[in-house]
């Protein structure tokens, strides 16, 4: 099956071709199903902002890859392979998922992709998590909980300088802290991640 985009306003040539590229890996039935839990995950990135639908087959399908790959004596390079594709696939499964309500869907893919974040040592995937993880509580009315995830997000990539996602997280604290009443804070915060994004030309 192949996938592209409907209308050619919507795809770039460069991007086209990225398209052209994935859906030759997995229309090859000679693909070592690293590269086919890959491609399937990276055009599902290319390709959702069409319909979102898209982002949860093809992340779907990649998940199931890696899941049963990793089940499997194979080699060390090969099971970091699956299990970056599986991280990226959980978290994107996660993310259609709260954009549609479900959340505690969404809830159970991000508290997986950060099991397999911590596995692969990847801190900045790990913040990510913590971040997807504290919104998805926010989301329930779970605002303490929510806070306590946003900080160790935070903490993350404070540690990482990760400017472009401490100014993310920043902003989700300030938002907490105006709903709860504490203003200070929430200025505090605000101005942070105002700081950062004035650096950054955002």
């Amino acid at each position: 099956m192949l996938f592209s985009f409907i209308g050619a306003a919507q795809c770039g040539e460069e991007q086209q071709h990225q398209i052209d590229s994935l859906n030759a890996i997995i229309e090859n039935r000679n693909s070592h199903d690293t590269s086919l839990a890959s491609a399937y995950v990276n055009l599902s990135e290319l390709l959702y902002h069409t319909n979102i639908d898209t982002l949860n087959i093809l992340c779907q399908k990649a998940r199931r890859i890696s899941e049963k790959a990793l089940l499997s004596s194979i080699s060390h390079k090969e099971k970091l392979s699956h299990l970056k594709s599986l991280s990226a696939a959980l978290n994107n499964i996660g993310y259609v998922n709260h954009r549609q309500g479900k959340n505690d869907e969404a809830l159970e893919c991000y508290l997986k992709t950060l099991r397999v974040d911590k596995k692969l040592r990847n801190k900045f995937g790990m913040a990510t998590s913590y971040n997807n993880i504290g919104s998805v509580y926010v989301s329930n009315g779970n605002i303490s909980i929510g806070l306590e995830y946003y900080h160790k997000s935070l903490k993350i990539r404070e540690s990482i300088d990760d400017k472009l996602g401490m100014a993310l997280t920043y902003n989700n604290i300030s938002s907490i802290y105006y709903k709860q009443g504490d203003i200070d804070n929430a200025i505090k915060f605000i101005n942070k991640s105002l700081k950062i994004k004035k650096k950054l030309g955002n």
